[in-house]
């Protein structure tokens, strides 16, 4: 199963009440934000993390805590504007942050500490993946700057190129590497062949 909105993906096995929950709480924190929440200016996309809703947004990564507060993960203050999680591991990309030197268009970054610390994996100034998903060693990932559709099997260090993006969301099959589904226009695809 895969429950999208607005390019956000969550999959299996999150039940429906969590489901609603990140949802319901992620549309209060970015319509109403308090003094608590002040340094979050958009939220971009969020993920559940072992048991922890995390959000990626304008100003970086922040766990959403039970007492209801944004707590900064990590001092990298980039712009996330793709987040995926798979197993211990959390990819994002996006823009860098005020007074990083890094190039405007982040490629493909990864943190196995829990969004602590990134490393760059792969596309530095080549890719912004706005829509990105991940599924052991598979990383899908739409690129805003070329409109291209990306694929990776081996945990994004190498990439194939699958023409124009037209998915709004993807989920991909933790049943096998090359299985996805995909919305575009309000129709469901599925691919066996990673979307060649």
């Amino acid at each position: 199963d895969a429950i999208c909105r607005e390019g956000l993906v969550m999959k299996a096995p999150i039940n429906r009440s969590q489901v609603f929950i990140s949802s319901l709480l992620t549309f209060i924190l970015a319509m109403f934000p308090t003094e608590a929440h002040a340094s979050i200016a958009h939220i971009h996309h969020f993920e559940i993390f072992q048991n922890r809703l995390i959000l990626g947004t304008h100003n970086g990564l922040f766990d959403f805590n039970a007492e209801g507060k944004h707590l900064r993960i990590s001092r990298s203050n980039f712009d996330v504007m793709g987040l995926a999680v798979t197993g211990d591991l959390i990819y994002a990309s996006g823009h860098p942050g005020e007074g990083d030197q890094r190039p405007s268009l982040l490629g493909l970054l990864k943190s196995s500490d829990g969004g602590k610390t990134w490393r760059q994996v792969s596309l530095l100034g080549k890719t912004d993946f706005h829509l990105l998903e991940a599924s052991g060693d598979v990383v899908v990932g739409g690129d805003s700057a070329s409109g291209e559709l990306f694929i990776s099997e081996d945990a994004g260090r190498s990439w194939k190129r699958r023409g124009l993006n037209n998915f709004e969301a993807i989920a991909l099959s933790p049943l096998g590497k090359n299985a996805a589904f995909a919305l575009s226009r309000g129709r469901l695809f599925s691919t066996t062949d990673g979307f060649a």
